[in-house]
């Protein structure tokens, strides 16, 4: 399901260069491929086979060199300082558009009813941000979630925009409510 969501928000900016970071199986950059997409694609891990081996933090590649950066589910797994540096350099190669997932473990509350005689399922969707936040414990894998204490979205929405980003939208995924999708641009 979260690849279908980061295909559809990345079809949606239409760009003609993509980089995405962080290729893990490589079902999105080949499916956007299929879709007719330049696809760039960057990891740190060389046995990935990714077009570019790199850190996220210190890209080789020039200025404004991609439309849009798709990094899903890859910050989290460095220390918050360094994705705020990470989120820097996404800025400097992103010539418009980014589109990131990041893990949400805030508290969220979902029902929906389908209403007789009515088309559309109709949905609540309350979350609870200041609800005894959880210190995080750092798991070998991410060093930090939104939700957990210390990372609440406002701070991580004010590290896009510090990076000089503008969100255009930011949502968590229908089926899969702990994955947060961020959809920003280049502010001018």
């Amino acid at each position: 399901m979260a690849y279908g969501y980061q295909i559809r928000e990345t079809v949606n900016c239409q760009p003609k260069r993509i980089l995405e970071i962080g290729i893990g199986s490589m079902i999105v950059s080949r499916i956007l491929k299929e879709l007719g997409f330049s696809v760039t694609t960057l990891d740190h891990n060389r046995n990935l086979h990714p077009d570019i081996v790199a850190s996220v933090t210190d890209m080789p590649l020039d200025d404004s060199s991609f439309e849009l950066v798709l990094c899903c589910e890859v910050l989290e797994h460095i220390p918050y300082h360094k994705f705020e540096r990470a989120l820097d350099e996404i800025h400097r190669v992103s010539e418009r558009w980014l589109v990131m997932t990041l893990p949400d473990m805030g508290r969220f509350y979902c029902v929906e009813a389908k209403v007789p005689l009515m088309s559309r399922v109709r949905r609540l969707s309350v979350e609870c941000p200041f609800l005894f936040p959880q210190k995080h414990e750092f798991d070998g894998e991410h060093y930090w979630e939104i939700g957990k204490k210390d990372y609440s979205l406002d701070r991580i929405r004010k590290s896009v925009e510090t990076a000089g980003f503008t969100i255009e939208k930011t949502y968590r995924m229908r089926e899969i409510p702990w994955h947060r999708m961020f959809v920003a641009h280049k502010a001018s």
